[in-house]
């Protein structure tokens, strides 16, 4: 798997360290530090006080962060225990693993991503699920795309399909990360499978103009009249992402007018919307959109 990409790394601003006592849980001592993440190593060196013979089993705790988000971002970090006495002499080089993302993420123990789809068109959408063992709160997931000129991914897991091509997604936590190979596909809709989408299935499917005349009672009748409309000829000309730019002028109108709770539908403008909303459903569906 590829390992986190050169500008997460170029981010990093911040070490902080902090020796524990895993007895008591008190902090024996700490360092916060500027970092240059260009150079080779760093050293860092804590000062205890033990008396003769005494014995500390101690915990490092390692946070790498980046400060220039408005709120700083653990982006990654490790931990190790060995125990020291007062005639303690360096005995060991030990390796520390830096897991992706705060301390918290080290307690998951597998990620996965919940059936995802694996093509998508142009101009469409999809937000990612997962699945995470071991997670506690305070665990944060990080998202990347290994090749954004096809597809981007925000930190919410929303990938944005840009244009056509292959690109792997990997989340991120911990010790763990799972990966999607995505492919964004073009645009070319078939009109039958348009006209299929713009229809509204009710007890059988009726056409759009019949569709249209029952929302003459709607005082929005108009505005989704004509978005509709617009949607269709995008569709039909099968030029995606106008398609998914009329998509999102009717997505509007539907917020504006209608909403969604649970699995019940609620109108404030009659049930002419509920219809509305099923068109809606299956134009996101051609275009690979995900609604709501």
């Amino acid at each position: 798997m590829a390992p986190p990409s050169a500008s997460v790394i170029a981010a990093l601003d911040v070490a902080r360290l902090q020796l524990i006592d895993t007895q008591s849980g008190e902090v024996v001592d700490s360092i916060e530090r500027a970092i240059d993440p260009s150079q080779v190593e760093w050293t860092f060196e804590f000062t205890l006080q033990l008396l003769e013979d005494q014995v500390l089993d101690l915990r490092l705790d390692i946070e790498l962060i980046d400060e220039e988000p408005a709120v700083d971002v653990v982006e990654f970090a490790g931990r190790t225990e060995f125990a020291v006495q007062a005639s303690f002499e360096p005995t060991e080089i030990r390796e520390i693993n830096l897991g992706r993302g705060p301390l918290e993420n080290l307690s998951i123990t597998d990620l996965r991503f919940v059936d995802p789809r694996t093509k998508i068109q142009e101009g469409g959408s999809q937000r990612l699920r997962l699945e995470t063992v071991g997670a506690r709160a305070g665990q944060k997931i990080f998202f990347e795309s290994t090749d954004p000129t096809f597809a981007t991914v925000d930190s919410a897991g929303r990938v944005a399909a840009l244009v056509p091509g292959n690109t792997m997604i990997i989340a991120r936590a911990g010790q763990e990360a799972d990966t999607l190979n995505l492919t964004v596909g073009e645009v070319n809709l078939p009109a039958a499978e348009v006209l299929q989408a713009s229809l509204v299935p009710q007890s059988d499917y009726v056409t759009d103009d019949l569709f249209i005349a029952s929302l003459e009672d709607s005082s929005a009748a108009g505005e989704i009249r004509g978005a509709l409309q617009r949607l269709t000829t995008e569709m039909l000309a099968g030029r995606g992402f106008e398609a998914v730019g009329r998509f999102e002028e009717a997505q509007a109108l539907w917020e504006e007018y209608g909403d969604e709770e649970g699995t019940n539908l609620r109108f404030r403008d009659g049930p002419q919307l509920g219809v509305f909303y099923i068109t809606l459903v299956h134009a996101a569906d051609v275009l690979g959109i995900d609604f709501p």
